[in-house]
């Protein structure tokens, strides 16, 4: 096993672990993420790849508090991602699925050569951007051009930031 700290994008310390070292056992938080990872991967939802998801745990705010679970359709070819087959699972402090939240209705995988400028991704889901396209731009290394049809609006997203594009 490995581990690392990362602060504002960079690791800060790392180390790996092994056989014999210490006490490995995970703390309270550390052992609700792990049980939340295992609930949310019981969610009726698939990935839109033939590959498991990549999953995200967000530790929870409190210990009261419900554990964000991202689970997130792998890259299974390089230059092509996927748009769709990413979800939002909550799992509250008993364990179970409270909420589960796709962030678009079908699959959709853009092709992004290197020299590709940015991805443009229609969302029918929200007003604005969510999270997700946040993460595509990071992701992608481009910008992400999201287009919501209420309010008729588009959206530029960057790995650095979001911004509604005015009209010409």
């Amino acid at each position: 096993m490995f581990t690392a700290v990362f602060r504002d994008g960079t690791v800060v310390s790392s180390r790996e672990i092994r056989p014999g070292d210490g006490d490995r056992a995970l703390t309270p938080t550390g052992q609700r993420m792990a049980l939340a990872r295992k609930v949310a991967t019981t969610a009726r939802v698939a990935p839109c790849a033939r590959a498991a998801f990549n999953t995200v745990i967000i530790p929870p705010a409190s210990e009261t508090a419900s554990v964000e679970v991202y689970l997130l359709t792998p890259q299974v070819k390089a230059g092509e991602y996927p748009f769709g087959g990413h979800y939002r699972v909550t799992v509250d402090a008993d364990g179970q699925i409270a909420a589960t939240r796709p962030f678009m209705k079908s699959c959709m995988t853009q092709d992004l050569p290197p020299n590709a400028v940015a991805a443009m991704v229609s969302h029918l889901l929200d007003p604005a951007p969510t999270e997700i396209h946040a993460w595509l731009a990071r992701w992608t290394g481009k910008s992400v051009y999201v287009m919501v049809a209420e309010p008729e609006q588009l959206w530029e997203v960057t790995a650095d930031a979001i911004r509604k594009v005015d009209k010409p």
